[in-house]
């Protein structure tokens, strides 16, 4: 069956970038589970290498007494084996990344409440100073009592 596939994608496909996937089905379907062989391309080999077919044949052998249909099976399973194969794991410099930008984002965070508090203790003092200043009586000043009192402690014949 091998050497079938072989000779198939070598007479039949003019290119080398297909993954040729061929099962051979036995009589019995019920029952006997059949022949199944693939022929890599070799533009292929760095998608469907070893792990990605056995990702494939895993699919398979998940979902073969299921009920779905053989069609959908093959379907099914070439799906998931792309989806699964083309995802990205996270790596290292992924984590590290995340982490730096949670640092970076903790310390924009933290340095705008400081601004803030800053900001307010800032405006409480002004307010204290002008809140004295206001309350300050002036020196000379004819309408506070320390002006009154010196303005009567003058008299016009001293």
């Amino acid at each position: 069956m091998k050497t079938y596939a072989q000779e198939y994608y070598e007479e039949n496909i003019d290119n080398e970038a297909t993954f040729l996937y061929m099962y051979f089905a036995e009589e019995d379907q019920d029952n006997e589970v059949g022949y199944m062989c693939y022929v890599n391309g070799k533009q292929v080999d760095s998608v469907m290498d070893a792990e990605a077919v056995n990702i494939l044949w895993g699919y398979l052998d998940r979902d073969w007494y299921s009920t779905m249909s053989t069609d959908e099976l093959f379907e099914n399973a070439f799906t998931k084996t792309a989806e699964t194969i083309m995802s990205k794991s996270r790596t290292k410099t992924d984590v590290v990344f995340a982490v730096v930008v949670g640092i970076v984002i903790i310390g924009i965070i933290i340095a705008v409440i400081a601004a803030m508090n800053t900001r307010r203790r800032h405006e409480r003092e002004r307010a204290a100073e002008t809140q004295r200043i206001l309350n300050t009586p002036l020196p000379n000043n004819p309408l506070s009592s320390s002006g009154a009192s010196q303005t009567a402690s003058r008299s016009p014949n001293q």
